[in-house]
């Protein structure tokens, strides 16, 4: 190895390690600038201002936990459901041979919907 591509590597790798957050900074930066330049409409991306002062008060006024344990109340909920009704149908479709016959094509064209998308 030459002297050059040893200096070169150290550089590759700090590079490759700020690149998340370099990412993070451009995502900020372009919602600084289109508050500030008024390319969007304050109602669909509201001011970093704003966004503290709804955080402030979330947290000060202790509405923060309730939002969030019925965030995830309603998302366990749907889980359930949602997992509860495929293992049912999973069930169904492995243990019967006519409901395979007549679901199983329906079922088949559903999972090339989720392949293109």
């Amino acid at each position: 190895m030459t002297v050059d591509t040893l200096r070169a590597r150290p550089l590759r790798n700090v590079a490759r390690h700020w690149r998340p957050f370099t990412a993070f900074g451009a995502v900020l930066l372009l919602w600084l600038a289109s508050v500030r330049f008024g390319w969007v409409d304050p109602r669909f991306v509201p001011s970093s201002a704003a966004v503290a002062a709804r955080a402030r008060t979330e947290f000060t006024t202790g509405t923060l936990a309730f939002d969030i344990s019925e965030s995830l109340r309603r998302n366990i909920t749907g889980f359930a459901i949602g997992a509860s009704a495929g293992l049912l149908l999973g069930l169904w479709l492995g243990f019967s041979r006519t409901a395979e016959r007549i679901v199983g094509p329906s079922l088949l064209a559903f999972r090339q919907i989720a392949i293109f998308a």
